[in-house]
């Protein structure tokens, strides 16, 4: 092929080399990028468990102690594979510092056994080293002898020369092997400080982790506890609840009788004394409407604190109110201005009171410490009523508040501002 012929080829060849290199270099950036967002992703997850770590169980929403817990089960995860990576280096490393050795050994026993064969050739260089092939010639019975003897000389001295050749060699390669040997040595100290790095932030995040998880386990006790007792005790609740709306629409319906007979007596023509009517009796004015469970009834919060624990499902059971945590001793403050139907021990609740506002709308206050008020005290609102404490099913002060209207469970948040 002439040079004009080869030019095509040349072109393709350059063209083939420089998709090469783009390739190589995509490549390149690829992995820069992967490294760059696994650095990202690592970073976010230990801020993550950091912050998982920094909890406090007892003042933690629900749904955060769910989410620490993830979080430091990832980080937990993490940690554990970088120990498992290094544990791994560090095998390789010693299985590589185990073949060195042996390669040393071997190489040190070839190399003694040169030696002694390179001094054994230099003693006999030198004891013979006036005899050569013109000699030999001489002092040969013949000339057949002669020639062997010189080829035998001949084929002795590159065995000789073979035999520094391969000493120097395996000098060379043992200058090497200890030097990987050495390297390897310090690649192994590193990967055990690594390990053991690695370890301290799996045993931190292992510590962490057995904290949340434990306040979580304790929460959930507390709550199937809770919910347990309120099932029992919700028999009794409903009657005092239904009791007390009966109490109020009876209250209710006297009223509106006594204010339609006070009306129909003020518009009743003169009789003949004997108090009866002339006119047909106006229908009483219909009652007033249950207050609504999506706006606010003007109730104040009944404490301070943390809401830990919303309204509604939870693992698998129903919270029919809201728990707000604080230290034991907080005040605890009626809602909203009405009468006290419950003052006292209520099982699961501990020491609880409940308050009814009128028109069917009755709010419980539960695990109060100590409380201050009476069955048939009135209260306005923002009276304190007790202390928050932990009596009844529970692991921590809190208040267990519900709202209920005409005895049913509604959010008490859609209520308080």
């Amino acid at each position: 092929m002439g040079p004009a012929e080869s030019r095509p080829a040349q072109r393709r060849s350059v063209l083939i080399l420089l998709l090469a290199l783009a390739t190589l270099a995509g490549s390149a950036a690829h992995a820069a990028d992967s490294d760059d967002t696994r650095a990202e992703r690592d970073r976010v997850r230990a801020e993550r468990a950091a912050a998982a770590a920094e909890i406090e169980p007892l003042m933690a929403e629900d749904a955060e102690l769910d989410a620490a817990l993830a979080d430091l089960t990832a980080e937990v995860e993490a940690q554990q594979s970088k120990v498992d990576a290094a544990r791994a280096a560090l095998e390789r490393a010693r299985l590589r510092a185990e073949a060195i050795r042996a390669d040393i050994t071997t190489n040190e026993a070839e190399q003694a056994a040169l030696r002694t064969q390179v001094q054994l050739v230099a003693v006999d260089a030198y004891i013979g080293a006036g005899l050569d092939a013109g000699e030999a010639l001489l002092t040969a019975g013949d000339l057949n002898a002669a020639t062997r003897e010189t080829e035998l000389r001949r084929s002795a001295s590159r065995r000789d020369l073979d035999a520094v050749d391969r000493l120097r060699t395996v000098e060379a390669e043992l200058e090497t092997l200890r030097a990987e040997a050495v390297a390897t040595e310090r690649e192994q100290a590193e990967l055990e400080t690594q390990e053991q790095a690695h370890l301290a932030d799996l045993n931190v995040a292992l510590e962490a982790q057995a904290k949340v998880k434990a306040a979580l386990e304790n929460r959930i006790a507390e709550f199937t506890a809770e919910i347990d007792a309120l099932d029992a005790a919700e028999a009794d609740l409903t009657r005092l609840l239904n009791q007390q709306l009966d109490d109020e629409q009876r209250a209710a319906a006297a009223a509106a009788k006594k204010a339609a007979d006070d009306a129909a007596a003020k518009t009743a023509p003169p009789g003949d004394g004997d108090g009866g009517s002339t006119g047909p009796t106006p229908p009483p004015p219909p009652a007033p409407p249950a207050p609504s469970v999506t706006s606010a009834q003007g109730m104040a919060w009944p404490t301070t604190g943390t809401v830990t624990s919303k309204f509604g499902p939870r693992w698998g059971r129903m919270h029919r109110g809201i728990d707000i945590g604080n230290s034991t001793g907080t005040p605890v403050y009626a809602a909203a201005s009405g009468t006290v139907i419950q003052a006292g021990s209520s099982g699961g609740l501990g020491i609880s009171v409940v308050i009814s506002h009128g028109d069917g709308l009755t709010t419980i206050y539960g695990h109060h410490s100590e409380i201050f008020v009476s069955n048939g005290d009135k209260v306005s609102r923002g009276t304190q009523i007790g202390s928050m404490g932990c009596t009844g099913s529970c692991t921590g002060p809190h208040l267990h508040f519900e709202t209920r209207v005409n005895g049913t469970a509604y959010d008490p948040l859609d209520y308080l501002p």
